[in-house]
């Protein structure tokens, strides 16, 4: 994953993702399962690495002109990426998104994506995307 930030708001990928291989590999992480490969290590345990996905949407949207000068005068498109879930673990959404960016660009394919999330070792899975563009949304009670 070669990203660069452009401020807080967003990373730009050098390639080129192709929004379908994304879809397909996000189906393999939504639902309850051991998320022990999409995470870090912390100084504190944790009673379980189980959690439950709900759902993560991935929108693409042409880089308007008008845009452009915010985003570095690039030009392609912007991916928005959406994770829905009971809880997560530490940088485990930062980890997902790397790993859906290198599906998207071709270096892992779907099977790659529930191999490594079988396989609960967190080497397997693909580098953890920069902070850069990572919002908390809302929390549900």
């Amino acid at each position: 994953l070669h990203a660069r930030p452009l401020g807080r708001t967003c990373f730009v990928v050098v390639a080129t993702p192709r929004c379908p291989r994304h879809a397909q590999g996000r189906q393999t992480q939504v639902g309850k399962h051991d998320f022990s490969s999409f995470t870090v290590t912390t100084r504190y345990e944790r009673s379980t690495m189980v959690r439950d996905l709900h759902r993560i949407t991935i929108k693409e949207t042409p880089i308007s002109a008008g845009d452009s000068a915010h985003f570095g005068a690039q030009k392609g498109n912007l991916l928005t990426l959406k994770f829905k879930g009971g809880g997560f673990l530490f940088r485990m959404v930062r980890c997902l998104t790397g790993t859906l960016v290198s599906v998207g660009l071709g270096k892992l394919s779907p099977d790659d994506v529930k191999r490594i999330l079988k396989a609960k070792d967190r080497r397997l899975a693909s580098v953890t995307s920069p902070p850069d563009g990572l919002y908390l949304m809302k929390v549900f009670y």
